[in-house]
């Protein structure tokens, strides 16, 4: 097929650690990766215009670095970047930890277009850096059994979103055996959620 944009893009596979899976990247008529955008805000910045305001709040493993970016090379950017306006500059809210990957995946050949933006309103920077705190806090609760539920409503594969998610709360190695046989997660779920 004919490089460029649209169905008769040219695709790049990428092998994952595992060697199992592949992502693909568009690839453009100039031959280079493009990653893509696939959600709407009321603004779009530069990646070279962001700053990170977190510090050293949250690491970013190997793995979770991998994960992030295979879903992005899957999916696009499937959210905007939250970001505070002081002092002529646009400081990061949330989105600190894909504006790591994306600056890896530039130095790796990847076009990163401008990227989706809502900007949120801080009187000052204690108040923005507090809701750092708030945008990362995670309020709803989810356990293996809730998940199961969802994963088998949805009709999702838990083996081909392991590698592209990350759940601390959630026990990955309890679904890897299950997802075979739709009927014992369905089981699982039922036997062991507790409806209130």
């Amino acid at each position: 097929k004919q490089a460029g944009k649209g169905r008769g893009a040219m695709l790049r596979p990428r092998l994952t650690k595992e060697g199992t899976k592949a992502v693909l990247a568009p690839l453009k008529a100039d031959g280079k990766m493009e990653v893509k955008v696939t959600c709407r805000a009321n603004s779009t910045i530069a990646l070279d215009e962001i700053h990170s305001l977190q510090g050293d709040l949250k690491s970013l493993s190997e793995e979770n670095f991998g994960r992030l970016r295979d879903s992005i090379l899957k999916y696009g950017i499937s959210f905007p970047v939250f970001l505070w306006r002081s002092k002529n500059k646009a400081w990061i809210v949330d989105g600190t930890q894909r504006e790591k990957v994306l600056q890896k995946m530039r130095e790796e050949g990847y076009k990163i277009p401008p990227l989706p933006a809502d900007w949120i309103e801080a009187k000052d920077e204690k108040e923005a850096k507090e809701k750092i705190l708030l945008a990362t806090s995670q309020y709803g609760e989810m356990n293996n059994y809730t998940l199961a539920g969802f994963l088998e409503e949805a009709d999702l594969s838990f083996p081909d979103l392991i590698n592209l998610i990350n759940l601390p709360a959630i026990d990955m190695k309890f679904f890897k055996d299950y997802d075979e046989d739709k009927d014992d997660l369905t089981e699982i779920s039922s036997k062991y959620m507790i409806i209130v």
